[in-house]
């Protein structure tokens, strides 16, 4: 039986295993941009991307709003 992707990730990333996140807007110069985590949306800046984000400050690591929601009691988040 093949595993779901969102477990294989939840195997792989366990620096994010039981954190506290931050909800932030991202504010960067137009060429910067960061990535979701998880599903790889681009967080940045620029009209088009997603704008507000949740962070974890010890991975430097960027989650989504979809993602945050989705999977927030699999990896165990709560907001700082």
């Amino acid at each position: 039986m093949k595993k779901s992707w969102y477990l294989e990730e939840y195997e792989e990333k366990d620096y994010l295993h039981n954190k506290k996140l931050q909800l932030k807007s991202v504010l960067l110069k137009k060429e910067e941009h960061y990535h979701c985590e998880l599903c790889w949306n681009r967080l940045s800046s620029c009209v088009g991307d997603l704008q507000i984000g949740y962070y974890e400050s010890l991975s430097k690591s960027w989650i989504c709003e979809t993602c945050y929601q989705e999977f927030k009691d699999l990896f165990g988040w709560s907001i700082q």
